[in-house]
């Protein structure tokens, strides 16, 4: 709803604020999130920035939770961005971008590991 200056009945100034922060938070993650072109890739920090604050609001925000898991795994930090995305599901079981992106973190995960394996035989045998 639009800022009208009027509070609602019921509902500080405060806490129409706190909503207002909240959803200026998770409109910039997205933007954050999204690849623009070449010149304007996704930026995981700010996401990250973002959501932790999006959090403090609203912990449990699945959407703010799932954002984070995919800025999470955008730096390589494939465990911690499963982490955030089972939280989403824990919160919400029926998610299908949580489980989605859970899935994808672990594939990246898995990938990521047999290519440090693989580095770690070359440099046995060279």
């Amino acid at each position: 709803h639009r800022w009208s200056g009027a509070v609602p009945e019921g509902r500080t100034v405060l806490a129409q604020l706190r909503t207002a922060h909240h959803g200026l938070l998770m409109n910039l993650s997205l933007c954050y999130l999204q690849e623009r072109s070449t010149t304007f890739p996704p930026q995981p920090v700010r996401v990250l920035e973002c959501c932790v604050d999006a959090l403090l609001l609203e912990p449990g925000n699945v959407t703010a939770l799932v954002r984070k898991g995919k800025a999470l795994a955008l730096l390589q930090m494939h465990a911690q961005a499963e982490v955030e995305f089972m939280r989403a599901l824990q919160l919400e079981p029926t998610s299908g971008s949580a489980r989605r992106e859970l899935e994808a973190a672990r594939v990246a995960a898995r990938e990521k590991e047999r290519c440090m394996i693989d580095q770690a035989v070359r440099d046995i045998v060279a």
